[in-house]
């Protein structure tokens, strides 16, 4: 009998152990990761595949030449713009074709101050409708302005376009924000202020960064990292692949010329979005004859029906491809000092 009563006493005694511990362990619910608008920091250990595809990302296959010998940190000089490569050379670029003939390796042009201050970093993808990219208008002059008038870092991204499709085009803007997480230091770059900022179809891109990123997936050392921005910024962006709004020849190149209603709707913004999701500022002109308004106001309709972030801008005048707008009196060249005005209001500028 005194040998049950031993037992009994043991086995209450663990039972009231396991849920001090268990408590212990409980986690806030305010520290929920969707209800945050800064990134996560990257993960310690290896990414469960739930962890590492999230929401409508599509898993990769498993033999990305994925190398492993990613250097610590690089070194930039602020003076000129040379390229940084987001992998080291065409052997380790995930979906890399020889046969494709295309000739652009995914890199990034830095526009950075170089002063030892950690600043913010804007990724500039220029649009160009998947074709091409719209270098002259809606790149370095983009990163130049950022960097001189707003007082911030800025690099711009050049990726692959057709002949390539939604697989490199994706993974290059990902790796983009890996990177410049990676070498945060190296580039004088806060990892908690990193802003994708698109145009046109580069905007579709930048839509398709801040709804498709993972805390860090399989891969080398800076696919370990987040590839979650911070902030996006999408100007006269292509949203829907969908008709009748969808700028059509961005949405076939894409998608590789693939009609397939799945992919369609996977990679249509307003289908895509996430609560975990940046916050977003969209400016469109009601006068683009090229890429409906439409394409912004879908977005922010269902950004705003899941109780995600989303700022959006119309004008009345303005066009498509306005870029800087520097020289214009259209109410659109306004969307500078207003996208200025709402970075400073989510914390990303003081």
């Amino acid at each position: 009998m005194n040998v049950s009563k031993k037992i009994l006493a043991l086995l209450c005694a663990t039972l009231m152990l396991f849920s001090v511990v268990a408590c212990t362990n409980e986690q806030p619910t305010q520290d929920d990761p969707t209800t945050q608008s800064t990134s996560e920091s990257a993960p310690t250990e290896e990414p469960t595949e739930e962890a590492t595809y999230g929401v409508g990302v599509i898993p990769e296959p498993d033999d990305l030449p994925y190398d492993q010998s990613v250097p610590a940190s690089i070194t930039v000089d602020a003076t000129k713009h040379e390229p940084l490569l987001l992998w080291k050379d065409r052997a380790h670029t995930p979906y890399w074709d020889d046969s494709l003939g295309a000739t652009v390796d995914p890199h990034l042009l830095p526009y950075i101050k170089g002063d030892g201050q950690e600043r913010a970093c804007v990724i500039v993808c220029p649009g160009g409708g998947y074709s091409y990219l719209s270098n002259d208008n809606e790149g370095g002059v983009i990163a130049e302005y950022i960097n001189k008038e707003w007082d911030l870092n800025a690099v711009v991204l050049q990726y692959r376009v057709t002949p390539y499709d939604y697989n490199a085009i994706l993974t290059d803007v990902l790796r983009a924000v890996r990177f410049v997480r990676y070498y945060a230091k190296d580039l004088g770059v806060d990892p908690n202020k990193i802003i994708v900022m698109g145009f046109s179809a580069g905007g579709h891109l930048a839509c398709m960064a801040a709804e498709k990123f993972d805390y860090g997936k399989v891969g080398d050392a800076i696919d370990h990292v987040s590839s979650r921005p911070d902030a996006a910024v999408l100007c006269y962006p292509v949203v829907t692949l969908s008709a009748p709004y969808t700028h059509q020849g961005s949405s076939n190149r894409f998608l590789g010329f693939r009609e397939d209603a799945e992919l369609v709707k996977l990679f249509s913004g307003e289908e895509a979005v996430r609560k975990d999701m940046p916050p977003v500022f969209a400016a469109h002109s009601k006068k683009d004859g090229t890429v409906s308004y439409q394409n912004s106001q879908l977005l922010a309709d269902a950004m705003q029906k899941i109780g995600a972030s989303c700022t959006l801008k119309l004008y009345e005048q303005g066009g498509h491809g306005f870029g800087l707008a520097l020289n214009s009196s259209n109410d659109s060249a306004n969307w500078k000092n207003e996208c200025f005005a709402w970075l400073k209001e989510i914390g990303i500028i003081k």
